[in-house]
C-alpha cells in the first residue's frame, strides 16, 4: 500500500472558522473525508488536494 498526503481545507459552520489540518498514511480520499468528518453537518465546505510524496524522503522527515 503506498503512502498518500493530503491537504485540507475546510470551514467549520459553528466557529466560521477556516482549518487546514493535513493527512499522511495509507487512507484513501473516501477514508480521509470520512475520518475527518468532512460531510457532517457542522462543516460548511471543504477543498482536499492530494500531495506528491518525494520517494527521496524517508519516514523521519529527512533527507537521507
Amino acid at each position: 500500500m503506498t503512502r498518500k498526503h493530503f491537504k485540507i481545507r475546510t470551514k467549520e459552520r459553528t466557529t466560521g472558522q477556516i482549518v487546514t489540518p493535513e493527512y499522511v498514511g495509507n487512507k484513501t480520499r473516501e477514508q480521509v473525508i470520512e475520518f475527518f468528518g468532512l460531510e457532517e453537518p457542522d462543516i460548511e465546505w471543504y477543498e482536499i488536494s492530494e500531495v506528491e510524496i518525494d520517494p527521496k524522503n524517508n519516514d523521519n522527515g529527512t533527507m537521507d
